[in-house]
């Protein structure tokens, strides 16, 4: 088993000490709850931006909401794969991913996804 990174274990042990029992379900719940947070987030900013002037303070404070909420993801996803028994940690797991998807070919439509 490699060795734990300081942020895994700061997930591990917050976690660990908030919510002893917590549980695949549970957790998965959760994890959309923290998605519909980041849709409402990234929907403020789009709806801001498509405004076309946007005050400086206010772009920055939806930017902060912004990495707050892709945080709140990040943090329950490394959570799934910690309960889960998953070894690595998260960016580790993307990285590997990343490996495999740039191999591939993506169609992608007018709107940017698959």
């Amino acid at each position: 088993m490699r060795p734990i990174s300081p942020v895994v274990q700061r997930i591990k042990g917050f976690a660990d000490l908030r919510w002893p029992d917590r549980d695949l379900p549970g957790r998965l719940r959760k994890l959309g709850e923290e998605v519909g947070e980041l849709n409402e987030a990234a929907s403020r900013l789009y709806a801001a931006l498509s405004q076309g002037t946007i005050d400086t303070e206010v772009y920055y404070n939806l930017l902060a909401d912004m990495t707050m909420e892709v945080a709140d993801v990040a943090i329950i996803l490394q959570d799934i794969m910690i309960i889960s028994g998953v070894d690595g940690d998260l960016l580790e797991g993307m990285d590997a991913k990343m490996e495999v998807n740039e191999r591939r070919e993506w169609p992608v439509d007018q709107e940017g996804s698959e």
